[in-house]
């Protein structure tokens, strides 16, 4: 790599973790160990299998058969989901003893996690909003 200019001699030393990553502790549905797709682009299209594979052992001459596997596309929507602290400048200048950047990251990660749940688990209407909880 040949670089240039200001601070072309400084490299980067830490990489933040991936969104994912980071709200495994806070939403029951990331620390289940479901897959996390980051959307690039509006919707996305991926397999679905409506019936599993049956996976058979055949000897070396013989032709596999079709196990009758159904697949279909699924199209995810994306969704942004946000969280948002308000901090006084009291509390900010009182957080610089008690790791205020933490707490507020600790938070904000629970909040979305806690609506990344809900929209796993209740699921969305048709026109794509979060469903009433069920009571």
């Amino acid at each position: 790599m040949t670089a240039t200019g200001a601070g072309s001699s400084f490299l980067q030393t830490f990489r933040e973790p991936e969104i994912a990553d980071a709200l495994r502790p806070f939403s029951a549905v990331a620390s289940s160990g479901c897959t996390i797709l980051e959307l690039s682009r509006d919707n996305i299209s991926i397999p679905r299998w409506a019936s599993p594979s049956n996976p058979a052992a055949y000897p070396e001459t013989t032709i596999a058969t079709n196990n009758g596997q159904t697949v279909s596309l699924l199209t995810l929507t994306a969704h942004r989901v946000s969280s948002l602290s308000i901090i006084s400048r009291q509390l900010l200048l009182q957080g610089s003893n008690m790791q205020l950047k933490t707490l507020v990251k600790k938070e904000m990660l629970a909040s979305v996690g806690a609506t990344i749940d809900s929209f796993a688990l209740i699921g969305t209407d048709s026109a794509g909003h979060l469903k009433s909880k069920p009571h």
